[in-house]
């Protein structure tokens, strides 16, 4: 992938991983988990164990390596998410919840890296009803995160 995209994040969640599995059996415990939670977060036991048990998916008191995975790139949607309503809202200036050509116009200029502001709405606006809403909006920055992470050819 490119360089700082999924490729990074998923050797950043390997290495937890492999730093939360002490004794190197290829699952976390509880007792792993809650060590760890207690010395780096601060938390209480109870806390660490509730953590736990939503990370446990299929209650057999380990985390396996694929509820470890999914719940750190759940946790990363959910980051991104955040910043995807945060660059909505930059462009949403009368805080109406829609987008509208006016508003992206004034954000961006007429004209957007060679490409007329109207284009940009036009393809935005998916349907059709002259306002760009969040869904819309979200849709469009994760397909773009998408297509930007594709290895280059």
């Amino acid at each position: 992938g490119a360089p700082g995209g999924d490729d990074s994040a998923a050797r950043l969640v390997e290495d937890q991983f492999r730093a939360l599995d002490a004794d190197c059996n290829g699952t976390i415990s509880t007792q792993e988990l809650v060590g760890a939670l207690r010395q780096t977060l601060g938390v209480t036991r109870n806390e660490a164990e509730w953590i736990f048990s939503q990370l446990d998916f299929d209650g057999d008191l380990e985390l396996h390596h694929s509820e470890f995975v999914t719940a750190a790139m759940g946790a990363r949607l959910l980051l991104c998410g955040d910043a995807v309503r945060e660059a909505f809202g930059r462009f949403d200036l009368d805080r109406d919840g829609k987008i509208d050509l006016g508003e992206l116009t004034t954000v961006l200029g007429p004209r957007f890296c060679g490409t007329p502001t109207k284009d940009i709405f036009a393809e935005l606006d998916t349907n059709g009803d002259k306002a760009v809403d969040l869904d819309e909006f979200s849709t469009a920055v994760v397909a773009s995160a998408l297509d930007n992470d594709q290895p280059e050819r």
